[in-house]
């Protein structure tokens, strides 16, 4: 009876337990919007110790489990298929040791729409000293044959998909994936545009019990990014278009894509490049000062030789058309073994405030001014 006190007791306080949690990661509709995909962890491990950051050391976890799968969802009756089940990641029958927020490591995964073709990613990392190590799967989904195109397999290294896509919308809804504990998100959820109802597509029992109620619109309003994706869309959109433009109208690519890159420039859409400009001035007399005796360092005399070996293109682009707005090269001048001038210019330009200098060309003077 003492023992099983003990035990009990043990088990109360959290020193020794068995933890289970399933996570559905990166929802995204079908192009058709009548069904959500989604990627499927489940994993199941026994701890000893509290792990509780800050305050006591990392907790022993022993891993039992540890599998993903891709999942499809209708969207009208809430049906869940098992798309594919993938193998057991390198944590199953492992021991690590974590803290509470991720005792059975931390996960990344993105599912990615290439025309018929569903591209995934999952990576599992577990955060042991002296090292994290983070291990990733990666595959193909051939929704028009509907099995996997590729064998995935388990490699260590570390995840290298991300970021917003398409369809997390369709129409008025975008799906979403909800917070749920130990960096598992627990359910997925719908958001209409209109009417922000929120319905809830697929919950875990764990969800139910930390939300205990319908998970309301407050509650995932900060992780809605319609506004973000809708613009990505027309930028991505509005490019193509223009580059297609110029390549119908006779140019190279090469030729189209900058030229579209300044048109999207002057649209708002990418941001704009720096510029400079040239504009003709009285050259400075010779030794003249900044007014306490030294020698103006904001001044640089070009010889031709160097404008001709190239080491300033977008300074003799703006000195050929004095008052118009050149492309600024990007990065410092090109150093040369002959010439200290594009040393003493990269220096003179370091400093963020210095916008403004003097090129002389012989017996010519021009300010020339940066705009960023």
């Amino acid at each position: 009876m003492l023992l099983v006190l003990c035990v009990a007791a043990v088990w109360a306080t959290g020193l020794a337990g068995y933890q289970s949690n399933t996570g559905y990661f990166s929802p995204l509709f079908s192009p058709d919007g009548r069904t959500i995909y989604a990627l499927r962890r489940t994993a199941s491990a026994a701890t000893l110790g509290f792990g509780y950051e800050f305050w006591t050391p990392p907790a022993l976890v022993f891993v039992r489990q540890d599998r993903s799968a891709l999942i499809a969802v209708s969207v009208e009756k809430g049906a869940v298929t098992e798309l594919a089940r993938f193998p057991p990641s390198p944590l199953a029958g492992r021991s690590l040791r974590a803290y509470r927020n991720n005792l059975m490591g931390s996960t990344s995964a993105h599912l990615r729409w290439d025309k018929a073709r569903l591209e995934f990613e999952v990576a599992v990392t577990r955060h042991d000293e002296p090292r994290s190590r983070s291990f990733t799967l990666r595959g193909t989904w051939d929704s028009a044959n509907g099995r996997l195109a590729t064998t995935p397999e388990w490699q260590e290294a570390y995840a290298g998909a991300g970021g917003l896509e398409p369809e997390q919308l369709s129409g008025p809804l975008e799906v979403i994936a909800v917070p749920g504990d130990g960096g598992f998100p627990c359910a997925v959820v719908t958001v209409h545009r209109e009417t922000a109802a929120v319905r809830t597509i697929l919950a875990t029992s764990r969800c139910r019990a930390k939300y205990q109620h319908d998970i309301t619109r407050a509650e995932v309003q900060s992780l809605e990014y319609r506004t973000d994706i809708e613009r990505s869309v027309t930028i991505n959109r509005t490019y193509r278009e223009l580059v297609a433009r110029h390549v119908a109208s006779g140019e190279a690519e090469g030729a189209a894509m900058l030229k579209a890159n300044k048109e999207m420039e002057r649209l708002g859409y990418f941001p704009r490049s720096p510029t400079l400009s040239a504009t003709p001035v009285p050259c400075p007399s010779s030794g003249a000062s900044d007014g306490g005796g030294a020698a103006r360092d904001d001044v640089f005399d070009i010889s031709d030789e160097e404008f001709k070996v190239g080491l300033f293109q977008d300074i003799e682009a703006a000195l050929a058309r004095p008052g118009e707005a050149v492309d600024k090269g990007m990065g410092a001048y090109i150093l040369h073994s002959r010439f200290d001038t594009s040393s003493r210019l990269n220096a003179y330009l370091s400093a963020p405030d210095r916008t403004q200098f003097v090129v002389k060309r012989g017996a010519a003077c021009w300010r020339m001014e940066i705009r960023k």
